[in-house]
């Protein structure tokens, strides 16, 4: 990878196979720039920034992942809905993961680029 850009990535695992919390950052430090912003919550959905766009996803309700067919009645698989601009549930995103990342010890570098991600993304 280019020395000029950081690349974070954080991942808080309940189990092998199960995750919680997932945050992933690409800056490049010459520009100043965020290329890629990705964050994971298992309860809430996904927020993400690529190609100067943003994008959340919510879970689907159980009765959501039942409409789609008589099939999915009896064998729900729960997925994330299209694209939302629900506030409450990016906040929700956001919150979750900046919980787990306070729980790590970062080096004041990677704290900077972290904080001035999620800012970017509230704008």
């Amino acid at each position: 990878m280019n020395p000029d850009k950081i690349h974070l990535e954080y991942k808080e695992s309940l189990t092998e196979d199960y995750t919680k919390n997932y945050f992933e950052i690409i800056y490049d430090k010459n520009n100043g720039a965020f290329e890629y912003i990705y964050l994971y919550n298992s309860r809430y959905g996904t927020l993400e920034y690529k190609d100067g766009k943003k994008e959340i996803h919510k879970w689907e309700t159980e009765d959501e992942a039942q409409d789609g067919s008589y099939l999915n009645k009896n064998y729900p698989i729960i997925c994330l809905d299209g694209v939302t601009d629900d506030r409450l549930l990016e906040n929700n995103i956001i919150e979750a993961n900046m919980e787990y990342i306070k729980t790590l010890e970062l080096q004041e570098e990677e704290t900077e680029i972290i904080n001035s991600g999620i800012e970017f993304l509230k704008k």
